[in-house]
């Protein structure tokens, strides 16, 4: 991983094709795996779960702890990820859910913060470490 480079894409591509490099990488990819659809992969059918489904199925403090859970089962997926500590907090006004993620990888470790609602998903904060 280290020097890894790729072009910038949280939903989407970056139109500027702006370019990203290591934690920034690692942490692009967590966002996508868990607001990429199951299934939406041509070759990789059980990649991904989508936070937006909790949302629209109704939250309460229960599917929260779930949720966390879920997202953290599917960023181990990631074969540069060792683990994630994920913890979520809905804001029953806003409709929107902010997740705070340690992820411990393979060569580093980042800690990012999402805002997810119906419509989108924002990248608030990405902080690199190097993998103890």
């Amino acid at each position: 991983m280290a020097g890894e480079r790729d072009l910038s894409c949280v939903e989407d591509l970056d139109l500027g094709g702006a370019e990203v490099t290591e934690g920034m990488v690692l942490a692009q990819a967590c966002v996508r795996r868990i607001m990429t659809p199951r299934g939406r992969l041509l070759d990789d059918n059980l990649y991904g779960m989508t936070v937006r489904d909790w949302i629209n199925e109704g939250m309460t403090e229960l599917k929260v702890v779930q949720l966390q859970t879920a997202i953290r089962l599917e960023l181990r997926k990631d074969e540069r990820v060792v683990d994630a500590e994920v913890r979520a907090a809905w804001d029953f006004n806003a409709k929107r859910i902010t997740i705070s993620i340690d992820v411990q990888g393979v060569e580093l470790s980042v800690s990012l913060t999402l805002a997810v609602d119906q419509v989108s998903a924002v990248l608030l904060r990405v902080d690199t470490l190097e993998a103890a």
